[in-house]
């Protein structure tokens, strides 16, 4: 059987994704890049807000439309799983499958699977052999959430926390390295909640800590994603010190700055805070690189509480982060509040966290020219080796581009020492050293 896999989502939906095509070649299926040489469309959907949403029943619908006779097409992932019947009412698709079914993803395809509900929570241990992941690949650690923010839908769909056992985290690790990944960026609804169901004593600290036992002696980067800032405690921090693979990098989702506001999300905490948190970690762990996300224009968020948001955004110099306009969900506490932002306020807000941060961003890259960085190299642009160093996250945080004035270019995959001549807001610009 041929198949087409179309993703969309965040990493995380990337990862089941690439579960679900290892399961697949596993069968003996063969992966297609062009949906009419298939015998199986596969769509992989993101159901978090309104827009992905959207998105997500659309291409279904376009892909139903050019569905032909004999093949199936296959509607799987978080809008699967949140929104069965609206997936099932799009006329051409022949199976739905939720994210806690993925395992089924080959009876799905060949076979048709029963039309029954998903179970309370993913099975993190029944392993599967993955294919290689490229030079960056997203290793998902646990699945679920635990966390009651009252702007999130995540809990309701994927369920309750699920950790993946340390050991086939170890395994899958090993075969991503031994197939040429440089970089293992671990990702979660909450990456530093890991180990706290399986009450044996297993702690994020213990998984970075065995990772950096098995690959810090083969040239790797570990990188931590989707941290939740009360959990980041100080065996955390001294594993990401201590442990040589381990990038001083840190993505931390704060989603505001003001008590109040916080307080509506349920997220708790405040300006002054997070700003000892922040210098706790910097002062733990040197040359630390921040990322995060905030939401503007949340429920009831007033113009003085948006203030404290800049006034921490310009106190706390996070060297990167991203900025979200409050998005409406259905069976959300904050959803149904009454004191919506207007949408014209949210984007006038949006604008100026946006401006701020942009000029943050810029003062933290120019602090780096005249320095040495290694740099991962992605791709190439005529005498240009594309890629990043610790400062960057995949596909967030932008890219160095190295000038090789001459002879061959680094080969992608590698690491090549650069010197940091040029900075802007989200890019810097370097020559080899």
């Amino acid at each position: 059987m041929k198949y087409y896999l179309h993703t969309l989502g965040c990493p995380k939906n990337v990862v089941d994704a690439e579960e679900m095509a290892s399961r697949l070649i596993a069968a003996g299926d063969v992966p297609v890049s062009r949906p009419e040489d298939a015998d199986v469309l596969v769509l992989n959907t993101c159901g978090f807000i309104a827009p992905a949403r959207e998105e997500s029943l659309d291409t279904a619908r376009a892909l139903a439309q050019i569905k032909r006779r004999g093949q199936r097409l296959v509607v799987a992932g978080c809008l699967s799983e949140r929104e069965p019947d609206a997936v099932r009412a799009i006329a051409g698709v022949d199976a739905v499958l939720g994210t806690k079914r993925i395992a089924e993803i080959g009876a799905a395809c060949h076979d048709g699977v029963p039309d029954r509900g998903s179970p309370r929570a993913l099975d993190l241990t029944d392993g599967w052999r993955r294919v290689a992941g490229g030079v960056s690949a997203y290793v998902k650690i646990a699945d679920g959430c635990d966390h009651v923010c009252t702007f999130c839908t995540i809990p309701s769909f994927k369920g309750p926390l699920r950790s993946k056992p340390l050991p086939l985290i170890l395994a899958e690790a090993e075969l991503l390295v031994a197939s040429g990944t440089k970089e293992l960026v671990l990702i979660a609804q909450d990456t530093t909640d890991y180990g706290h169901d399986l009450r044996d004593g297993t702690t994020l600290a213990t998984l970075l800590r065995a990772l950096d036992a098995r690959v810090a002696d083969r040239g790797v980067w570990i990188r931590l994603m989707y941290g939740y800032p009360h959990h980041v405690n100080d065996a955390l921090l001294d594993a990401m010190g201590e442990c040589a693979a381990v990038v001083p990098y840190l993505d931390m989702p704060l989603q505001h700055a003001h008590r109040d506001t916080l307080r509506r999300m349920k997220r708790g905490g405040s300006a002054d805070w997070h700003l000892a948190l922040i210098e706790r970690i910097r002062a733990r762990v040197p040359d630390m690189t921040l990322r995060s996300t905030f939401i503007v224009g949340f429920p009831g968020e007033t113009e003085a509480e948006f203030t404290t948001l800049l006034e921490f955004l310009e106190a706390a110099r996070i060297e990167h982060a991203g900025f979200f306009p409050y998005s409406s969900e259905r069976g959300t506490p904050a959803g149904d509040a009454e004191a919506q932002v207007p949408d014209a306020v949210k984007r006038e807000r949006l604008e100026r966290a946006q401006r701020l941060q942009q000029r943050i961003g810029l003062s933290a890259n120019r602090r780096v020219v005249g320095e040495t960085f290694a740099i991962l190299v992605e791709r190439h642009e005529r005498r240009w080796a594309i890629g990043r160093s610790v400062r960057e996250a995949p596909e967030v945080d932008g890219e160095v581009s190295v000038r090789v004035p001459a002879g061959a270019l680094p080969p992608i995959g590698s690491f090549v020492s650069a010197r940091v001549n040029g900075a802007g807001a989200t890019w810097l610009r370097a020559t080899t050293a």
